[in-house]
Order: C-alpha cells, then structure tokens, then sequence
C-alpha cells in the first residue's frame, strides 16, 4: 500500500523502488546452421549436433522438433541426399523428415540447395506447427500410397521459392492368387498431398511429379479340373473350369499436388507444369482350362466336353488432376499462376484370356454287328471380355464434388492434356475338337451277315471370341469441375481487374481402340466317322460350328468379338458439370480441342473343318463328310463423339462468363469481351470389322463365315461451346470454331 504525507497542502508520493519482475518460462528461438550433406541423426538435441559433431539437415529438424517454439534451419548451397533407409516412427531418424514444430528452412535458393529423397521414402511429412521453407529444391521422393515429395499433416505449411520436383507416389500392385486379381492402390499428390491444415506456394514450382495407381493384380490359377466321363456312360457333359477375372487398376490423382477435403491451398505466382496423373493398367484375364469328354463305352456315345471360358481383363484405373486434385478449397490470388503441360491419362484395360479347348470323347467301339458309339460333342469355352479402359478428368485440374477453387488473379491454363486409357483386347474362343466315332461291330458267325454302322464323328462348336473393352473418355483437358464443385473467377476489386486468364492449347482425347481387336472366334474341328462292320455304311463325319441338318439351328458359335469402342474426348478447355462463374474478369478459350478415340477392330471368325466321313466294312458305302461352316466375324467397335472444344457445359450444370458484370462504370473492364475462338470438336469413326471364318469340308457342304458389321458412327460437336445445362454467356465473341458435325460455334442453346 502507498502512504502519503502532507506538507504545504500538498500530497507527497513516497519514492517508488520496484523490484525486479519474475520472467515468464520462455523458449529462447534458436537457429542451426547445416555444415555437412551427409545424412546423420543428431546425438545433441540441444545443438543438434551428431555423432561427428556436424549439423546435418536430419540433425537439425531433429532438435527443432525437440526445442519447441519458433527455430530456423539455415541450409548452404550443396545436394543433401537423405541415405537413411528405414521406418522412424515419426520421430525423423530415417526416411523422411518428420517435422512437428514450427521451423524455418532457408536455403541458398531452389538452383543451389537441393533436399534429394533418394527415392527410397517421400522427403519430407510435416505433422503441425508452422513450416515455412525457403530456396530450396526438394526432389526424388518416392513413397507407395500418398505424397511423394511432401506430405502435409496438419501443419501450416509455406514454400517460398521452392522447386518439388520428380518425386512420385504410386499405389501398391493388386494381389495375385487363387481367385479374381486383387485391385491395384491409389497414388496420389505426387509432389505434395496436403491432408490437412493449410499449404501456401510463393513463386514456386511443381514439375515433373507423377501420380501413378497401381496395377491390377493378373487373375489366378486354381488347379482343379472336373472328372472326365467314365467308361460305359452314354450322357452327360463336363466342362472346364473357368479364367479368373483380372483386378482394377488403381487411381492416380495430383500428379503435382493433391488437396483432400478440409484442406486449403493458397497460390500466388506458382508455376505448376509437367506433371502426370496416370491410372493403374488392369490386370489380365488367365485363360479357360482344356478338358476332354470321356470315352464312351462299347458302343456307347463318347461325353461331351465344353472348355473353360477366359477370365476377363480388369479395368484401367481413373486419373484425375495432372497439376491439381482439389477436394478441399484451392484460391489464387496476388501474382499471376500457371497450370500447363500437365496430364492425366486413364490407364489401360486388362486382356481378356483365351477360353480353354472342348473335346468331345471318342465314341465305343461296337460288338456282335452293332453300331458304334458317336463321338462327343466338343465345344471350345469362350473368350474373356477385355477391360475398360480408364477415364481421364482433368489434364490440368480437377475440382472434385463439394470443392471450391477461386481465382482473383490471372492464371493460364495451356497445353494440358485429359487421355482415356486403351480398352483391354477380347480373349479368343476355344478350340472345339469333335470326337470320333466308333467302329461298327463285325458279324457274328455267318460271314454274310451285316456288320453295323460306324458310329457318327462328334460336331464341334468354336467358342464366341471375347469383346474387347471400351475406351475410357478423355474429359477437361484444362480443367474438369465435377458435379457439386465449384469454379470462381473474379476480380479482387472492381476497380482492378486482373489481366485476362486463359485456357489454351488443351486437348480432351478419348481413348483409341484402334489398335485393340475383339478375340477371334474359336476354330472347330467335327471329329471323323467310324468305320463300318461288313457290308456296313460307316459313320458320317462330324459338322463343325454347328449342324443345321441335325441341330435344327444356324449356329452362331465361332464368331469373332466386337472391336473395342473408342472413348469420348470432352471439353477441350473446361468440362463443367457443376457450377463455373467467370465474372467482371476476362477469360479466352483459344485452340482447344476436344477430339475422341478411333474404335477398334472385330475379331476374325473362327475356321471350320467338317469331320471325314467313315469308311464302309467290306461291300459296303462309304458315309458323307462333316458340314463345315466359318464362324461369322466380329463387329467392329464403335466410333464416339468429341464435344466442346472449347467448354463442356454438362446436364443440370451452371455456367456464367459475364465478364462485364460488376465491373466500375465508364472502366477498361466496362467494355471487355471474353473470346471463344480456334477450338475444335472432333470424331473419329469405329474400326474394321471381323473378316468370316474359313470352312473345309470332305464330300460335305462348306459355308464360310460372314464378316462382322462395320460400325461408323462418329460426332463432333460444340467446336466452341456445347451446352446440356445452364449457361448464361453475356459480351462473348464465340466465332472461328470447328466441329465435324453441326454449328461449328455452339451445341445447345446459350442465354444473354
């Protein structure tokens, strides 16, 4: 308490001597300076020091980590390759750099100091804090599953100056064994994948990172095959165990950077260019197992046998965001970005595996001047059905459902690229293999007696070759906006607009088929007469791919498949289907293209050889041959349609380009046009059909196959804009555009 005393009226303070203040328990910053590449743990939390009594950049982290509070980490100009191979458990002592404490890296600049992950574990995982890093290049991470260069775990994470470049995340192969093929692993932010918390790129670059799914797992074998017919039987059928299926491809998504939902990226004068995307092959189909009708028994009827059919491919895994995979919020703002000569491309259709070989037993033979057994019927299993290729969205960006991307800055989106992946080729048809009959029985004590007839050979049915897949689509070869996402440009301020952004030089392809043919149809061999007894006719040969005469029917087994169909190639430059606004900014759609893939070819008919007709017994007739007709080629796969060259406005999707609205009366912006001009929607035809299978035939009718239909339905439309939803275009010149079919300028109806 103070005291005063009074003198000449006036209060007198007594002096005050104030002691010193407790200090609160503060952490001191502290800042370590890197003197050597190597790689090494620190031995000194304190100094970070190691054994060697060096700062290694490992060491360093490491008791940052451990002090707490705010530390920086000062980084000469040198390669620093991380050589510690192992699990650390996030405690940072191998693999990757673990960072869980707010920390400054500064380096010499991104062309002089470089943080190499030696490709054996992704570089760096920030797990919270602040996590700011400077002039550096961080290079050669690889990692199975998420974040080749970087992953961000929480923390607030900054790249200043930063290159991240050549590192990879892949997804882990599918599993191969007893069963269908496992599915192959998604990888995704080959540069960086932003978990959670926030990411914020300055003039920095992500190049030539890739995002790859993993493949699927082939089919398996399991050794099992059904009993063949006994002896004495004269019915029944087996058949041959069937091809497992192959496994789906995996996904590769943000070839360059990955965001998940929940999570925001912040760009200002980045530079996201060369990266990949790229979906998991699927794997392939194993074939149908072989199996063989049992013998009949005395003049019995040999067994039927079916092959096995083929297993098919699995599909090709999706891609999606060759720069960009966005889930969360994404905004560009300050100074102007780049997204460009980024890919996405859908990966590759499993084949489909040839279906197993049918062969029908051969028929007993007969006793005491009866007839003998006819051959089984053999019928080859039918061919796998090739995958479906991947679908490919987004070759520069993909904003995914419920996501939001703002651009308040000028950013160029040129010369990226959406692919659909291949379709898996058709597995071919089973061989059918008709059985022989059996012989006639001799006479019996008198020698004038007649003998009997040979049995008759067994027809044979070639197996259906397998339909190849279909081409995956190619869309937004810019950028793709899926449904429930949304795309903002805007001007920060009315009164200063940024320079116009653009889409450029951007391709949708969808995928070609051209190249990938339905299986051919299985060959079918009628299996010969036996001979007859005595004065005996002997048996008639065996038809192949079906026998009108007997059956009733005109068989179609033995035919080729269909070709693979192509893919469709979507919005060259913007494929929308949720809601885009571009206003009181300018936006050109200039040379994009929306092209689709060429379908591919029909398989070939299956041969046909009609089976030898019997010989007669002594003083006997000799029998006809077997029929022979060529199984009918397959179709051809189906051509398929490029739309909006320039942008693809989708079902029950919102467009806008207004880029007047909102701008300053009397303003440069008052008078701007957005343009649409040099985009170009394009198709390609289906492919070839099949040609008709061959028929051979001894002293019986021969038919050869037809050949399949050729299918050539192609369409290219919207060169500039082709609208299914809502679009409200005001002050746009949309002229100069091409489309195979139709306005070269507009599909749709668009509203001022």
């Amino acid at each position: 308490m103070l005291r005063f005393s009074m003198r000449n009226g006036k209060a007198r303070r007594r002096g005050l001597r104030p002691g010193l203040e407790g200090l609160e328990d503060r952490v001191t910053p502290t800042t370590f300076h890197v003197n050597t590449v190597l790689d090494s743990v620190a031995v000194n939390l304190k100094t970070g020091k190691d054994a060697s009594g060096h700062i290694s950049v490992r060491s360093a982290i490491m008791a940052a980590d451990a002090h707490g509070g705010n530390n920086k980490i000062i980084v000469p100009a040198g390669t620093y390759t991380l050589s510690l191979v192992g699990t650390s458990a996030n405690n940072g002592t191998a693999g990757e750099l673990d960072i869980n404490a707010n920390v400054t890296i500064q380096g010499r600049g991104a062309g002089q100091t470089v943080i190499d992950g030696n490709n054996t574990d992704r570089v760096i995982e920030v797990l919270g804090g602040n996590v700011s890093i400077t002039g550096v290049t961080i290079q050669h991470g690889r990692v199975t599953g998420d974040g080749g260069g970087i992953l961000n775990n929480g923390g607030r994470l900054s790249l200043n100056a930063v290159v991240v470049t050549n590192n990879v995340a892949v997804g882990a192969p599918g599993s191969f064994g007893g069963g269908t093929g496992g599915a192959g692993g998604t990888g995704q932010g080959g540069g960086i994948f932003n978990a959670a918390g926030s990411l914020t790129l300055t003039r920095t670059t992500i190049t030539s990172n890739q995002a790859i799914g993993g493949a699927g797992g082939n089919g398996g074998v399991i050794i099992f095959i059904k009993p063949a017919i006994t002896s004495n039987q004269t019915s029944g059928a087996v058949v041959g165990n069937h091809g497992d299926d192959g496994g789906q491809g995996g996904a590769g998504d943000g070839g360059g950077i990955f965001n998940a939902a929940g999570a925001t990226v912040t760009l200002s004068g980045a530079t996201i260019t060369s990266n990949q995307a790229i979906g998991g092959n699927g794997g392939a189909g194993t074939i149908g197992f072989d199996i063989t009708g049992g013998a009949g028994g005395v003049g019995a009827a040999g067994g039927q046998a079916t092959g096995g059919n083929g297993g098919a491919g699995g599909a090709g895994g999706v891609a999606q965001g060759g720069g960009l995979f966005n889930l969360g919020t994404v905004t560009l703002t300050g100074t102007a970005s780049t997204v460009s000569g980024d890919s996405a491309t859908g990966g590759a259709g499993g084949g489909g595996a040839a279906g197993g070989t049918g062969t029908g037993g051969p028929g007993g033979n007969a006793i005491l001047g009866n007839r003998g057994g006819n051959g089984g019927e053999g019928a080859g299993g039918a061919g796998g059905r090739g995958g479906n290729g991947g679908v490919a969205q987004g070759g520069g960006i993909f904003n995914g459902g419920g996501a939001s991307l703002t651009n308040t800055t000028t950013l160029a989106i040129s010369t990226n690229v959406a692919t659909g992946g291949t379709a898996g080729p058709g597995g071919a048809g089973g061989t059918g293999i008709g059985g022989n009959g059996g012989r006639g029985g001799p006479t019996s004590g008198n020698p004038d007696n007649l003998g009997g007839p040979g049995g008759a050979g067994g027809h044979a049915v070639g197996g259906t070759g397998g339909r190849a897949g279909a081409s995956g689509d190619g869309d937004g070869g810019g950028l793709f906006n899926d449904i429930g996402g949304t795309v903002v440009y805007r001007a920060q301020t009315a009164a200063k607009p940024p320079a116009a952004s653009t889409f450029t030089g951007n391709r949708a392809l969808g995928g070609t088929a051209a190249s990938i043919p339905g299986g051919a149809g299985g060959n079918a061999s009628g299996g010969a007469g036996g001979g007859g007894g005595i004065h005996a006719l002997g048996g008639t040969g065996g038809s192949a791919n079906g026998d009108p005469v007997t059956s009733g029917t005109t068989s179609t087994e033995g035919a080729g498949g269909t070709g693979g169909d192509a893919g469709n190639g979507n919005g060259g430059g913007l494929f929308n289907a949720g809601t885009a606004s571009f206003t009181g900014v300018t936006v050109d759609f200039t040379s994009n293209q929306a092209v689709s893939g060429t379908g591919g070819t029909g398989g070939a008919g299956g041969s046909a050889t009609g089976g030898v007709g019997g010989n007669s017994g002594i003083a006997g007739l000799s029998s006809a041959g077997g029929s022979a007709t060529g199984g009918t080629g397959g179709d051809s796969g189906e051509g398929a349609s490029g739309v909006g060259g320039g942008i693809l406005n989708a079902n029950n999707a919102t467009l806008t380009l207004k880029p007047r609205l909102g701008a300053k009366k009397g303003s440069k912006q008052a008078q701007a046009s957005d343009v649409v001009t040099t985009n170009k929607a394009l198709a390609a035809t289906g492919g070839p059909a099949g040609a008709g299978g061959s028929a051979t035939a001894f002293h019986g009718v021969a038919t050869p196959g037809q050949p399949g239909v050729t299918d050539l339905f192609s369409a290219g439309v919207g060169g500039g804009i082709a609208n299914f939803g809502t679009a409200v275009v005001d002050n746009t010149t949309n002229s100069g555009n091409q489309a195979s079919t139709g306005d070269p300028n507009v599909d749709g109806n668009l509203t001022s």
